[in-house]
């Protein structure tokens, strides 16, 4: 007689452990849903951001860029100098986005990836390859980059794909 109790007892506590299971389960599937929409989201808004710097679109880059953005690298560049920059020089004649991944810190998104460039210049085509970060952060004007820093690429031949 005790085990009849004690197998209904532990069928119950079965139940529900796995009722409990299952409602962690959605919850974090709802959780991941909306991880994913806001990385498409940072991963278009990354392709327009490339789109405007091809055109040139001052619009676009003042839209995208937050008033407090800055570029780092071997020179500090403040949000009205880089868009100066990008519509004074000659633009690439294609610039691609070769991989990207984005990490979510609540209101944050760190945006990693590799590009590759190409410009007609007097010596003939050139391209570069560069490693980029940009630091998108999420406030009253929507996602807008706050930071971003590149480094070209060396080449190495003897290096193997793998």
């Amino acid at each position: 007689m005790i085990r009849k109790p004690a197998s209904v007892t532990l069928i119950l506590l079965i139940t529900v452990l796995l009722l409990c299971d299952d409602v962690e389960a959605s919850t974090n599937s709802s959780e991941s849903g909306t991880a994913g929409a806001t990385r498409e989201t940072i991963k278009q808004l990354e392709h327009e951001l490339n789109d405007a710097i091809l055109s040139r679109d001052k619009a676009a880059l003042n839209r995208l860029l937050a008033d407090d953005y800055t570029v780092g690298g071997n020179r500090i560049l403040t949000k009205t100098e880089h868009i100066d920059m990008i519509v004074s020089v000659i633009p690439p004649k294609s610039q691609t986005i070769d991989s990207m991944s984005v990490r979510l810190y609540e209101g944050t998104a760190v945006v990693t990836g590799i590009a590759s460039a190409e410009w007609l210049s007097p010596a003939g085509a050139e391209s570069k390859t560069f490693r980029w970060v940009n630091v998108w952060v999420h406030g009253k004007s929507g996602w807008q980059v706050v930071y971003s820093q590149s480094t070209t690429m060396a080449i190495d031949s003897s290096q193997s794909d793998c």
